[in-house]
């Protein structure tokens, strides 16, 4: 079964990432680090700093960081987890204690709250909990201790930059884990009639059987496909035919219930995965389901059910077992009296739609411009792919980011009216503070690659590191900036190289502050562990984006392709049709659309099997791909429909192509099973203005060539083995009995 490169169940969930030890080591790492750190400083600077406060202090660091290795990464919902993450804001408000009266040294550590409690809880109450009780008690040493004003400056700039944090954190994992249900939904439905895919039939084994064999319970596996389906779609065309499983996906989930899982094989072919059942029961539930979906006339094309019973372990203990079991049974089921009475009956002449009349004024009638994307003027907090370009433009991250600027630009101006002695930098940094907080609170966000934004990333550090030459006295209130700046790189950046040259720039600019701006060592050493926060942080931020970005373009690439075969899908072809349609009409250039299904398919699934249908759609497919050229597309409408679009291509050009295509995919053709090829193509502009006609009128010219080469498969189907491959005119109908 082909499978998602990306595997849905290891999919971005928070509730997953805690239980994942690597994620819980780097926990326990930090810690540690944290620990050593604080026993150097003891070492080196023994003057300086109460060694009967510190060694104690690293000494309970190493403990945590010691039983973090030792225990399980706790699940989200438990007490460990709350005071694991407890643990952050808890020996922070410690660690001021510690080196206090210079209490500046470990509050950088606070801006681990915002990370660590978004990307381990779930329930949006309890995270705002955990920050207001992480606030509390961050504060609380500023409040009730003895420590200097750069400690409680460096404080009161640091929760604001928290709390932004953790909005912005909260925001794109939530966003990130709404991207993972939509890619485990879409690589589990099909996307025609939303019932379950193979995909989802092969877990629901996975997961079923080893547990039936466990508790030595019975599973039922009921198949199910449709007589007339290929006549209907044949005859009155491909939408009647989505109609029609529609409605029979909608009867089998209605039917079903939540008894098991129902599932789409492909085409007409369906199958029920029924827990906990007996063969007894799957045969009152199979009389059911044959009387809610009855003997129908559709369109004038008498339309049946026929179905297959297997059961575990009876007939089989693995999926492939069960599979053939009940697919021998459906294909006994097909050909009984019961279902012939109703497939034979004499039906009314099949309604045949004709090809749209295109006139002259629809052709040159201008065409509708492309649509554009309507622009997020409204404050919204959910993004339509987690993409770092998608977030840098993000409005409501922008005007965060302004926000905290404007903030910072208040504080700046209340020191410089305190202030003993004023100087003139100072009033052009707080002026200048002021200038970027209303420029971003009033404008748009400037584009990823553009010199703006990498003015918009410097300004955390470059700013910082201004006013502790201008205002030195006050240098504390830069922590709570400087926070920003791995975060704020890694988000509005996607080069890695651009990345690192930002982080190098900024700890090249932290070192001249270190070396000239005369801060003080407790100011100095704040300043160092700032940097590898900023590594840190940055180097998680940018690991958990580049693989939500991966998850989003496996995403896209799933919506638009066909799971069994490869092909594109019918999204891909509406959008493709359209961007056709566009490009070629600015140019009054031709493009051909060439619509193809296989006569013998059918029999060859009700013959041998479902899976030897599957190999032959993955043969034709390929067949596809190999002779389209660069630029055509191949894509699959579903069950043993393909169409390829042929850009910049006449009627004329295209004529030879399709008859290649004929040609290999009778190649593909058994003694026993014959299989050829109905084709019909269109030309833009010629013959349709729009995708959806072009495509219509391709679809009738298919049915008008299927029909007239009926006769002609019947009188040689005893003597060739091989259909003939026809001749298309440049109309796109065939004549039966003209060979290439």
């Amino acid at each position: 079964m082909p499978s998602s490169p990306i595997d849905p169940r290891g999919s971005i969930s928070r509730r997953d990432l805690t239980l994942k030890r690597p994620v819980w080591l780097t926990f326990a790492v930090m810690f540690g680090i944290i620990a050593i750190g604080v026993a150097g400083i003891a070492v080196l600077w023994p003057h300086t700093f109460s060694g009967g406060r510190l060694f104690p202090f690293a000494i309970g660091l190493a403990t945590v960081s010691a039983v973090a290795f030792v225990i399980e990464p706790p699940a989200v919902d438990s007490w460990k987890n709350n005071v694991a993450l407890l643990c952050v804001p808890v020996f922070t408000a410690i660690g001021i204690w510690a080196f206090s009266p210079s209490g500046v040294v470990p509050i950088a550590a606070a801006m681990f709250v915002a990370p660590f409690t978004a990307g381990r809880l779930i329930d949006r109450r309890v995270i705002i909990a955990h920050y207001v009780a992480s606030t509390l008690i961050l504060l609380a040493p500023i409040a009730f201790l003895h420590v200097d004003s750069t400690a409680r400056l460096a404080m009161l700039s640091m929760i604001p930059a928290t709390w932004a944090l953790a909005v912005g954190c909260v925001l794109v994992l939530e966003a990130a884990e709404q991207q993972s249900e939509e890619l485990a939904r879409i690589v589990r439905r099909d996307p025609l009639t939303g019932v379950g895919n193979r995909r989802l039939l092969w877990e629901t084994f996975e997961l079923e059987l080893p547990l039936h064999r466990d508790g030595d319970t019975p599973l039922a596996l009921i198949t199910m496909d449709l007589n007339g389906f290929k006549q209907l779609n044949d005859t009155v065309g491909h939408d009647a035919g989505d109609q029609l499983l529609r409605r029979v996906a909608s009867i089998l989930e209605r039917e079903i219930d939540h008894r098991g899982v129902c599932v789409r094989q492909g085409g007409d072919e369906f199958c029920v995965v029924l827990p906990m059942t007996t063969a007894e029961r799957a045969g009152e539930i199979v009389a059911t389901l044959r009387v809610a979906l009855g003997g129908a006339s559709e369109h004038g094309v008498a339309i049946s059910s026929g179905f297959g019973v297997a059961t575990f372990p009876e007939d089989g203990d693995s999926p492939d077992a069960l599979l053939a079991a009940a697919d021998r049974r459906l294909t006994v089921d097909k050909v009984t009296p019961q279902l012939l009475t109703a497939a034979l009956r004499p039906a009314p002449r099949p309604t045949v739609h004709p090809i749209p009349r295109v006139v002259e004024a629809d052709v040159a009638r201008p065409f509708p411009p492309a649509p554009k994307l309507p622009a997020q003027h409204h404050l919204t907090t959910q993004f339509l792919r987690i993409s770092r370009a998608e977030i840098a433009q993000h409005r409501f991250v922008w005007r965060l980011i302004g926000l905290m600027i404007a903030m910072y630009a208040v504080v700046s101006a209340s020191i410089y009216a305190l202030a003993d002695q004023r100087s003139v930098a100072a009033l052009v940094f707080t002026a200048g503070l002021g200038v970027v907080a209303v420029i971003s609170l009033r404008s748009d966000p400037p584009p990823m690659h553009s010199w703006l934004n990498h003015v918009v990333i410097a300004i955390p550090y470059v700013g910082s590191v201004l006013c502790a030459f201008a205002l030195p006295q006050f240098a504390g209130g830069i922590i709570g900036a400087l926070a920003f700046t791995g975060t704020l790189t890694a988000v509005r950046l996607v080069s890695r190289v651009a990345i690192v040259a930002h982080y190098l720039a900024a700890t090249a600019l932290i070192g001249l502050a270190l070396a000239f701006a005369h801060l003080g060592l407790a100011m100095d050493i704040s300043l160092v562990f700032m940097v590898l926060v900023i590594f840190a942080m940055g180097f998680g931020d940018v690991v958990y984006l580049e693989a939500a970005e991966e998850q989003g373009r496996e995403l896209e690439r799933l919506v638009r392709r066909d799971p069994l075969t490869g092909a594109g899908n019918r999204r891909l072809l509406g959008e493709q049709l359209d961007l056709e349609v566009r490009r070629h009409q600015g140019t009054r250039k031709s493009f051909t659309v060439v619509a193809l299904d296989l006569n013998g398919f059918k029999a060859l699934n009700d013959g041998i099997g479902h899976a030897a249908g599957d190999e032959l759609l993955q043969a034709v497919a390929e067949q596809l791909r190999h002779l389209a050229r660069r630029g055509d597309t191949v894509v699959r409408q579903g069950g043993d429909e393909f169409c390829v679009i042929l850009p910049d291509t006449d009627a004329a050009a295209a004529l030879p192509i399709m008859n290649g295509i004929r040609a290999a995919i009778a190649n593909l053709s058994t003694a026993a099973h014959p299989i050829s090829t109905g084709a019909g193509m269109a030309t833009f502009p010629a013959e349709a203005s729009s995708g959806d006609v072009l495509l219509h009128v391709a679809d009738e010219r298919l049915r008008k060539d299927k029909q007239s080469m009926v006769g002609v498969r019947r009188r040689r189907r005893s003597t060739d083995a091989s259909s003939p491959v026809a001749v298309v005119r440049p109309n796109g109908v065939g004549r039966a009995g003209e060979t290439a």
